[in-house]
């Protein structure tokens, strides 16, 4: 996939906002190292110094960008949303979620029935 140009490759993500050692990583890190729900959460956000002020994620984030640009953009979810597609709040773009099972199929059928 990345060969033929449809892939990206992403090289130590870890979530450290400087470098540490063996012996002082405990009193110099500001997250949970060992955690797997802080490290998932904190890859998503993917910002160490949360410089926007808000609790981003790096998703929401590059669609700020081309939204603030003119571009029509929409963040879409499956099953949820999760913090790597949530912008800031005060742009005014809510995330749409959809089933993993897919859109419900509208019919005349279905329409009649509500």
């Amino acid at each position: 996939i990345y060969d033929n140009g449809h892939g990206q490759f992403h090289a130590n993500i870890g979530h450290l906002s400087k470098p540490v050692t063996k012996g002082n990583w405990f009193t110099e890190t500001q997250t949970h190292l060992f955690s797997h729900n802080t490290m998932e959460r904190e890859a998503q956000l993917v910002d160490a110094f949360q410089e926007d002020g808000w609790s981003t994620g790096v998703c929401g984030r590059m669609l700020d960008v081309l939204q603030r640009r003119g571009l029509s953009v929409a963040g879409i979810g499956i099953d949820g949303k999760g913090p790597i597609i949530e912008g800031n709040p005060s742009l005014g773009r809510t995330v749409d979620v959809i089933s993993s099972s897919g859109v419900n199929t509208l019919t005349r059928l279905s329409l009649d029935n509500k």
